[in-house]
């Protein structure tokens, strides 16, 4: 009975106030205070990012390791589901281990992540980061500019009535770059997070990322995770490949280490483009193929796409080109049809980003026809424009 007081005496702020910097700071408390919480998340794209966004469904817990709500502390994260199309996920965090168990190739990827950020990243390459409410995890959550918090409307949400709150952009909000939309129920916690895109123009429609959270419950009611995942029997254990990008990359390296050897075979992959067509490395069989892995928040990625963009016009019919979307932040759809670029666009390529051990972005694959590892780079230099191309020019003389 003493808890159900505690948290109704921090909620009611939001419904009888239309100060939003009070309601937010309300909704601040509320979280801080919460030990667990656990939910079904749906998530899917609207807007300009209709289609664009895989639609998964996941089961999410989170419990606080310290459980004495007197700090923000770390949380202990488990979720388990996927997309409607697609390999599913497991994943458990203890506080110290990550796992990912990955039942199509048989194996569990393991990390020790440093910080919340980097927990996310990993998340973020096993294809199960937009189902985690990460805004709520933080240890100062909703990161926003008080002054800049408005109160849109109070609107039913999954059955229940909510506040509508917009929350500005800000430097620890990277995941969403056009600020964020939160709907909170009487509880001031939240039943859905709109991660806002910014529209290319004024004429673009602004799309968002939405997570829908059912069925939430928290502290005392909220259901468990599996924060320690066992290793199955038969199963495999490798490190999962940090793909942080590095402060200064050594571009102009002939090959790079720690990247899949020049002369292996490349590992076999499966994307969507933008417009949901799906392609494979070995329907390129034949030619010479470039994989240029990067997002839409690289700026070397971007400095480096007009010249993956001459390679290929240049060498049309010839060489393959595609660009492997990874970690993404924005729409890299909406930005490659801003500047021209008309390259193959693949998106959520977290997975084969870990496949070929990419630790850091631009990173640059280049396979002959047989499938094999000709070339690869990490950044983008002059120098390396042009030790790829000579690479290009001596594979298709053969």
């Amino acid at each position: 009975m003493h808890l159900l007081f505690a948290c109704y005496s921090l909620i009611s702020p939001l419904f009888v106030t239309s100060d939003p910097g009070a309601a937010l700071d309300a909704a601040r408390r509320t979280l801080l205070s919460t030990k667990a919480i656990s939910y079904t998340a749906k998530t899917y794209g609207i807007g300009s990012l209709a289609g664009k966004v895989p639609e998964i469904e996941a089961f999410v817990a989170a419990a606080r390791l310290d459980g004495s709500g007197d700090s923000p502390g770390a949380w202990r994260v488990y979720a388990k589901g996927g997309p409607r199309e697609g390999q599913a996920f497991e994943i458990g965090y203890d506080g110290v281990d990550a796992r990912s168990i990955r039942e199509n190739d048989k194996a569990v990827v393991e990390k020790t992540p440093r910080d919340l950020a980097d927990l996310a990243i990993f998340f973020g390459t096993q294809s199960a980061k937009s189902p985690i409410a990460w805004e709520v995890l933080a240890d100062a959550p909703w990161p926003a500019d008080i002054s800049a918090v408005t109160i849109e409307k109070q609107l039913e949400v999954l059955g229940e009535l909510c506040t509508v709150m917009r929350l500005p952009a800000s430097p620890t909000n990277l995941d969403a770059p056009g600020g964020l939309r939160i709907y909170l129920a009487k509880d001031n916690l939240p039943r859905r997070i709109d991660r806002l895109q910014l529209p290319v123009d004024k004429e673009t429609e602004q799309g968002a990322r939405v997570l829908e959270l059912t069925g939430f419950k928290f502290d005392d009611e909220a259901t468990g995770g599996t924060y320690t995942l066992s290793v199955p029997s038969g199963y495999r254990v490798k490190a999962a490949e940090s793909n942080k990008p590095k402060p200064t990359p050594k571009a102009e390296a002939p090959t790079s280490p720690g990247l899949i050897a020049v002369g292996e075979q490349a590992p076999e992959w499966e994307l969507k483009d933008s417009e949901g067509k799906v392609h494979k490395l070995s329907e390129s069989k034949g030619k010479v193929v470039l994989l240029d892995f990067w997002a839409t928040w690289c700026g070397p990625c971007k400095v480096a796409m007009p010249s993956i963009q001459k390679l290929h016009e240049k060498y049309a019919g010839k060489l393959s080109v595609f660009g492997m979307n990874y970690a993404e932040r924005g729409d890299p759809a909406a930005y490659m049809a801003k500047k021209g670029f008309t390259y193959t666009l693949l998106l959520d390529a977290d997975d084969v980003a870990q496949d070929y051990k990419v630790n850091a972005i631009p990173c640059f694959y280049l396979i002959d026809g047989e499938g094999k590892v000709l070339y690869t780079a990490v950044g983008y230099s002059p120098a390396m424009e042009k030790a790829l191309e000579a690479k290009i020019q001596a594979a298709l003389a053969k």
